[in-house]
């Protein structure tokens, strides 16, 4: 800017100073712009018609252009003007290579724009994936670019995504079952999605997409009968869907009982037995059969106040409850029948006429009499409401033991000595040695002004009953056979010891040598991903932990087949269209090549740069400056 002020100011001396004298006038003025553009380093532009040239054919040879390269070979031949031809994929050849990966599309504009075509016509399906991205140099690029999509422009299909469906429902319960669908392709309609049931049929509707899109569709249902239930849901397909076999998805859940039923026995009421069954009776899943001794032949249920018979129900119970009990008085062949059946038992209270069978039978070893004291629990197994380093009303009574089974799991003990254990006998056996179980939870009533009791014997019942052979850690993939590089997602279900979803487990899938974490999606549900790269069969299982317990699944097999026969993949079309727009070309679908003519290209320049900071302008002023000398001189000026 000062510059130019300077030489305005300049100029204006030298009109008033020659103003007799225009040819003076002249050659200073010359001089002084010739100075200005000298010092500024101005450049002057000059666009002039370019020589024409032909277009460059570009022609994508990558392995995801092999299902339509055939066809992309026979819209060339079908060329009425003949066009340099160059193949591309990690670099640019004169001919296909014989086997191409990756695609740079980047790298094939720079090499062909170097021999200086009047247009490049590039044959893609834009899934550009290696090298930096045309983005970085199509808004300097002076060459326009036609680009032509080979392959599928938009893909027409439905497919059921995920289902998120609880593994273990109960009866009469409102059980809800999440559907993912996904659709592309089809505009402003609605799908249908059906529930098949073995109730019956539900039905909903959910919007379509042109573009890729997800949609949750969620279905809330209540089963009636326990058992394991088949759930296969269905989208009604459309006209021209690329894949119908993505349409049907069958899996399974397991409903059960409503009622745990568990046979509570005792040889004589006491205090725990009140305890005892109000805890029982505050939780609606179990269903309890009192049966109290009341004299030699006289047995009773205080549900009913009436007499009833001592015999164990085996057939009919989920689990046997001994409070305060002579087992003398109980058949041991029965109590073992039971157990085989994978069923529990619980003994809790004093514990008479202990003999070898049942001594065999018992995590904790016990003998006649009870050992009255200050016994203080010390929770070193977590289990329940039973938490390590929390404190509890110490017990005063206990049956008199030595020690314990070698298998035994002990949860709580006091100086050493077993207090609540259990074992695995077939079925699981569980023992707490504290005879005045209804005073202490009376005690831990007072002190936590909470009941303690009623949590903890409704998670003995459930770890005991025969549901704890349910998987609490289920393990499911949507297929059992997959294809190298397809990726496999697999989704895994946490129950706690009710079988209800558990959140918060730290679980990994076991695949070869590899540990791969899962990641909780939502409460109890789990997924993670694995992509395999040699074909084969594959044994694969989750494990970790679900607080302090250690959780495993069932083993899932998986096979792995060779590549199947590549399907055209989706053109990129963004990105062919960017290319296109930024470079001054336009995007055709591969069957309009053939109608393409050279006349749509733009007009091809090419600019000569005039720069005044060359030496030859510094000598042309002082020429001007000598010939104005020489000038003022003969005039006499000087």
């Amino acid at each position: 800017m000062i510059v130019y002020s300077i030489s305005i100011i300049a100029g204006i001396i030298i009109l008033l100073l020659y103003r007799k004298s225009p040819l003076n006038i002249l050659i200073r003025i010359l001089a002084l712009i010739f100075l200005v553009l000298l010092t500024t380093n101005f450049t002057l532009s000059v666009r002039r018609p370019a020589k024409e040239r032909p277009p460059i054919l570009l022609v994508d040879a990558s392995r995801s252009m092999k299902p339509v390269f055939s066809e992309v070979l026979e819209t060339i031949n079908r060329l009425k003007s003949s066009y340099p031809l160059f193949f591309f994929a990690e670099s640019l050849y004169n001919k296909p290579p014989d086997s191409a990966v990756y695609t740079n599309i980047t790298k094939a504009l720079n090499t062909a724009a170097r021999m200086d075509p009047s247009a490049l016509l590039l044959i893609s399906d834009g899934n550009h994936n290696y090298g930096p991205s045309p983005h970085t140099i199509v808004n300097n690029f002076n060459i326009p670019v036609y680009t032509f999509g080979a392959g599928i422009e938009t893909i027409k299909d439905l497919a059921i995504d995920d289902i998120i469906i609880p593994k273990f429902v109960y009866t009469d319960d409102t059980t809800k079952i999440e559907v993912v669908v996904q659709s592309a392709g089809y505009r402003n309609r609605k799908g249908v999605l059906e529930l098949d049931l073995p109730s019956g049929k539900l039905t909903k509707s959910f919007p379509l997409s042109m573009v890729s899109a997800k949609n949750k569709i969620i279905f809330k249902t209540v089963f009636k009968k326990p058992g394991e239930k088949r759930v296969v849901v269905r989208i009604k397909p459309e006209a021209q869907e690329l894949n119908y076999d993505n349409n049907v998805s069958r899996s399974s859940l397991n409903v059960l009982a409503r009622k745990i039923r568990v046979q509570y026995l005792t040889s004589h009421l006491s205090f725990n037995t009140q305890f005892l069954l109000n805890a029982l009776s505050q939780d609606h899943h179990i269903s309890i059969l009192p049966v109290i001794t009341l004299g030699p032949e006289t047995f009773l249920n205080p549900k009913t106040n009436k007499k009833v018979t001592p015999e164990i129900e085996s057939n009919s119970i989920d689990v046997l409850l001994l409070d305060n009990i002579n087992l003398q008085n109980i058949s041991i062949s029965e109590v073992e029948e039971l157990l085989k059946q994978g069923k529990g038992v619980l003994i809790v209270g004093s514990v008479e006429g202990v003999n070898s069978a049942w001594q065999r039978l018992l995590p904790i070893n016990i003998t006649k009499g009870i050992v009255d004291g200050k016994y203080n629990l010390e929770v070193i197994q977590p289990f329940s409401i039973l938490k390590p380093m929390d404190e509890f009303p110490p017990i005063t009574a206990i049956n008199r033991t030595y020690g314990k089974k070698s298998d035994a799991v002990v949860i709580a003990q006091s100086s050493n000595l077993p207090i609540i254990a259990y074992r695995e006998y077939g079925g699981i056996v569980f023992q707490i040695n504290i005879i005045d179980l209804g005073t202490w939870q009376f005690l831990q009533s007072g002190l936590r002004q909470k009941e303690i009791l009623p949590v903890l014997l409704s998670d003995i019942i459930r770890f005991i009953s025969i549901l704890r052979n349910k998987g609490r850690l289920v393990l499911e993939s949507r297929k059992k056979s997959y294809s190298i590089g397809e990726e496999i997602r697999l989704k895994l279900q946490s129950f706690d010891s009710s079988l209800r979803p558990a959140s918060g487990g730290d679980f990994y899938l076991q695949f070869e040598n590899s540990r791969i974490p899962f990641y909780e999606i939502e409460k109890g549900v789990y997924e993670t991903t694995i992509t395999p790269q040699k074909p084969g069969r594959f044994i694969v299982y989750a494990q970790g932990s679900l607080g302090e317990e250690i959780l495993k699944s069932k083993s899932l097999r998986i096979e792995i087949k060779p590549r199947a026969t590549e399907v055209p993949e989706l053109i990129n079309l963004r990105l062919l269209k960017s290319i296109a727009d930024r470079t001054g070309g336009k995007y055709y679908p591969l069957d309009s090549l053939e109608h393409w003519r050279l006349s749509d290209t733009k007009k091809h320049y090419t600019y000569a740069r005039l720069q005044f900071n060359h030496p030859i302008f510094a000598i042309l002023i002082i020429l001007l400056l000598v010939i104005d000398w020489i000038l003022r001189r003969r005039k006499g000026l000087i």
